[in-house]
């Protein structure tokens, strides 16, 4: 398992250690299995084509980071899965104009983060399968995902970022062991979090506003899958 890195990694760049089923544990049937992940990425693709545009000649520095996974048959019925990333990724140099609060003037912004880019993102997720006869089978299924503040704009104002959330989402299935249809129930954002995936700072006719959009809050529901 993968969190999907703000900043990807440059394959180029990447060393990977894999940590193989050892014969003790698949002697046992329960297998575990894990991964980590380092990448430095030296890419320029910053998304700061309007700021650049303004003037502004970022230097960045390459960004590191570390993705690490986790795999386990904790029993016959029942599996955990884990993942995390730590991303380091800031400007080695970066001074302009803050179009937000244009009375500061020219500001050095070095050391701030990239936009969209939180530092930690973790998850966790576990499943256990029940047997309900030859042909069908039942699933209940938690999953929990985590990630540390994140600013929209590279002027990292605290207003304009989202602090650290996590969402929780549970679902329980039953189907076909053949995997022909299932029908499940399931709950998103299970305690309902309020939380912002995106947000934009204007300065329009000078009047400085903030618009964006909010996560999905808290929701129940039904599914029913059918595979021809």
């Amino acid at each position: 398992p993968r969190l999907a890195a703000h900043v990807e990694p440059d394959p180029a760049d990447e060393v990977l250690a894999e940590v193989d089923e050892d014969p003790a544990v698949l002697a046992d049937v329960h297998r575990l299995r894990g991964e980590l992940v380092l990448h430095a990425d030296r890419r320029r693709d910053l998304g700061l084509e309007r700021a650049v545009a303004r003037g502004v000649n970022p230097r960045l520095r390459p960004a590191a980071g570390v993705e690490a996974g986790l795999s386990a048959q904790v029993t016959d019925a029942f599996r955990l899965t884990a993942a995390g990333v730590w991303l380091d990724a800031t400007y080695d140099k970066l001074v302009t104009n803050d179009l937000v609060y244009p009375e500061l003037g020219e500001r050095d912004l070095s050391g701030n983060r990239l936009a969209r880019a939180p530092e930690w993102q973790f998850s966790v997720s576990g499943e256990y399968g029940i047997s309900l006869g030859n042909s069908l089978g039942a699933a209940i299924r938690a999953d929990y995902q985590w990630q540390s503040r994140q600013f929209f704009s590279f002027y990292n104002h605290a207003l304009n970022s989202q602090e650290s959330y996590g969402l929780l989402n549970v679902s329980v299935g039953v189907g076909a062991k053949a995997s022909r249809w299932q029908l499940a129930a399931f709950a998103r954002n299970v305690t309902d979090e309020f939380y912002v995936f995106y947000a934009e700072a204007n300065v329009p006719a000078g009047f400085p506003s903030l618009g964006g959009a909010v996560g999905p809050p808290r929701m129940y529901g039904l599914s029913m899958t059918y595979n021809f």
